[in-house]
């Protein structure tokens, strides 16, 4: 046993339990917390996302298999759509925190960008979708008997698109609001020399 080392990592221990504050690490449970969530949630919604890009697929290849293929194009083409506007609002990658509060409000921050990435990916998803409606309803696309061709079904659908755009909008000010929170923080946090 070396006693040097041990006196070392002591005089270590001390110095980081005295740097910690019970503020700072309160700060670090509840951010660690509300990350916790934030991913439970964002993976529900991916799984949404997930089972309705496949069931949009599945409806265009029903088309074609029923010899609707303009229609049945158009279904896959705004599935497609739809996926790409999801990577694109996905694509930076989060990295883990190792438990340092300055990196768990870092980590934090690229969470709240990535939800407003979301909001504007939503939003054109949501455009691109009654784009789709519109064309399916004002041309005479697939079979003239399908729903899309009934004006009453697409009237409720643009109903729905506009509840929808409403919900992203005020999640979309909430994600704002959030990377606002936390590039405050992380400017209080560090120093603006220090980066």
């Amino acid at each position: 046993m070396n006693i040097e080392n041990e006196q070392e990592e002591w005089q270590s221990m001390k110095t980081q339990w005295k740097s910690t504050s019970v503020a700072e690490m309160l700060m670090t449970q509840r951010l660690r917390w509300g990350l916790r969530l934030r991913m439970l949630g964002s993976w529900m919604y991916l799984g949404l996302e997930a089972a309705g890009f496949v069931l949009i697929t599945v409806l265009g290849v029903i088309q074609v298999a029923m010899g609707q293929v303009a229609a049945g194009t158009l279904y896959i083409g705004l599935a497609l759509v739809c996926l790409g506007a999801s990577v694109w609002a996905r694509r930076a990658s989060l990295r883990g925190a190792s438990g340092s509060l300055i990196e768990l409000v870092d980590l934090s921050l690229g969470r709240a960008r990535r939800g407003v990435r979301m909001a504007w990916a939503n939003y054109f998803m949501t455009a691109a979708s009654v784009a789709c409606v519109l064309v399916l309803y004002l041309s005479d696309i697939g079979d003239p008997d399908a729903a899309y061709h009934d004006g009453g079904r697409v009237a409720v659908a643009m109903v729905l698109f506009a509840v929808y755009a409403a919900g992203v909008a005020v999640y979309h000010v909430y994600a704002r609001r959030r990377v606002r929170r936390f590039t405050d923080m992380r400017a209080q946090l560090i120093p603006r020399g220090d980066e």
